[in-house]
C-alpha cells in the first residue's frame, strides 16, 4: 500500500512525486488507487521508497504477534518505536492512535525467526 509505505518512509507525496518526476495529484491517485502507474513510474517510486509495491504485503498486529508468539501490545509498542527492522509502523488516523503496519515479505521469515 502507498500510503503505508509513505508513512513508514517519512515522506510526503509532494516530496516523493519531486523524486519520481511526477506530480503530487498523479501520486495521490496512485495513492487512493484511482489510477495505477505504468511498469517505470512503479520502478521510480519502489526506489525512491526502497521498497517494492508489487510484493509488499500488509499484516495484521495479530498475525504477527501470533507467528513470534508474543501479544499484541507489545508488538504495536515494539513498531512504533522501531523496534522490528522490516515492521514499519504508519499513522493511519489524524489522531494518531490506529497505526497501520506493512511488513517487507524478504523480512518476514527473519523477523518471525529472531523474535520468536
Amino acid at each position: 500500500n502507498l500510503i503505508a509505505a509513505l508513512r513508514a518512509a517519512g515522506i510526503s507525496q509532494s516530496d516523493l512525486a519531486k523524486r519520481v518526476g511526477c506530480s503530487r495529484s498523479a501520486v495521490s491517485d496512485y495513492a487512493c488507487g484511482g489510477k495505477l502507474p505504468r511498469r517505470g513510474m512503479l520502478e521510480r517510486i519502489n526506489d525512491a521508497l526502497g521498497v517494492n509495491l508489487s510484493t509488499t504485503r500488509p499484516i495484521s498486529v495479530r498475525d504477527f504477534a501470533r507467528d513470534v508468539g508474543k501479544g499484541a501490545e507489545t508488538i504495536r509498542r515494539g513498531a512504533k518505536q522501531g523496534a522490528f527492522s522490516g515492521l514499519c509502523a504508519a499513522v493511519a488516523s489524524k489522531n494518531g492512535k490506529r497505526h497501520s503496519f506493512v511488513v517487507f515479505p524478504e523480512k518476514y521469515k527473519e523477523l518471525v525467526n529472531a523474535n520468536a
